[in-house]
């Protein structure tokens, strides 16, 4: 992929450890989708303004749990993040 095609953040997002899955719409703006990965789960997040306060956030596992709604993009975005990275794992293996 090209630089012209990479979607990249529209909003500022302090975490190094974050990882960006791509963006979406609601309520009429840009959404960045993110994932933050620590050791026990994974935190999907939904950034809508550079305020460090303008963010939703919710536990993947609850999202595979309760299908909910304004993150299911997210999870949808990150298994196919590690389907990918599966992949390319698997290409080199071979």
């Amino acid at each position: 992929m090209n630089d012209e095609t990479t979607i990249k953040p529209k909003y500022e997002h302090d975490c190094e450890d974050c990882l960006f899955l791509g963006q979406t719409l609601g309520h009429g703006k840009i959404i960045d989708l993110y994932a933050h990965k620590t050791k026990t789960h994974v935190t999907l997040i939904a950034r809508y303004s550079d305020e460090g306060r303008d963010y939703y956030s919710i536990d993947y596992n609850y999202v595979l749990l309760t299908g909910h709604a304004e993150l299911f993009v997210a999870k949808f975005l990150y298994d196919n993040y590690l389907n990918e990275l599966e992949s390319d794992i698997n290409a080199s293996d071979d």
